[in-house]
C-alpha cells in the first residue's frame, strides 16, 4: 500500500470549487498486505455520491495537506474555469464539425476539377505545341532533302 500527496487539480467535471487530485510521488510505502486479507477486512465500497468530497471539504484539505492559501486556491480555480469555458466552447461547436468537414470536401472536390481541367488544357497545348514541332521538322527534312537533289 502506498500512500500519495494531495494536490490541487485539473479536472474539469468539479461543479464548482477546486478540485483535489492525487500526486505522483508516493510519500510512503508501508509493508505489503494479503490481498486476501485486505479484500476480508476492507470498508464496504461507497457509491458515487458518498464519494463526492463537498466544496467547503476540498479547500480545507488543500490548506490543511497542502498548505495553500486562499489566493492559491482561488487561482487554481480561475484556471480550472477558463479550461471549462475553452472545453463549452469546443462542444457548443462540434455541432460545425460535419457541416465544416463537408465543406472542406467540396472546397477539394472544387479545386480538383479546375485542376484536372487545367492539366487537361495543359496537354492540348503541349500535345498541339509537338505536332507543330514534328510538322516543321518533317518540312525542314523536306527542304534538305530537295536542296541535296539540286
Amino acid at each position: 500500500i502506498r500512500e500519495f500527496p494531495i494536490e490541487l487539480g485539473d479536472n474539469p467535471s468539479v461543479k464548482s470549487g477546486p478540485p483535489i487530485t492525487i500526486g505522483w510521488e508516493p510519500q510512503e510505502v508501508f509493508d505489503p498486505v494479503d490481498l486476501e486479507d485486505y479484500e476480508r477486512n476492507r470498508p464496504p465500497r461507497r457509491s458515487h455520491l458518498q464519494m463526492a468530497i463537498p466544496v467547503e471539504v476540498r479547500k480545507d484539505i488543500l490548506r490543511r495537506a497542502c498548505g495553500m492559501s486562499n489566493d492559491e486556491i482561488i487561482r487554481g480555480c480561475r484556471a480550472l474555469n477558463f479550461e471549462k469555458a475553452r472545453r463549452k466552447r469546443s462542444m457548443e461547436m462540434q455541432h460545425t464539425d460535419k457541416l465544416m468537414a463537408k465543406l472542406e470536401l467540396a472546397k477539394r472536390g472544387l479545386r480538383n476539377m479546375v485542376n484536372k481541367n487545367r492539366k487537361k488544357k495543359e496537354k492540348e497545348l503541349l500535345d498541339s505545341a509537338m505536332q507543330m514541332e514534328a510538322s516543321l521538322e518533317r518540312e525542314r527534312a523536306e527542304a534538305w532533302a530537295r536542296e541535296e537533289e539540286l
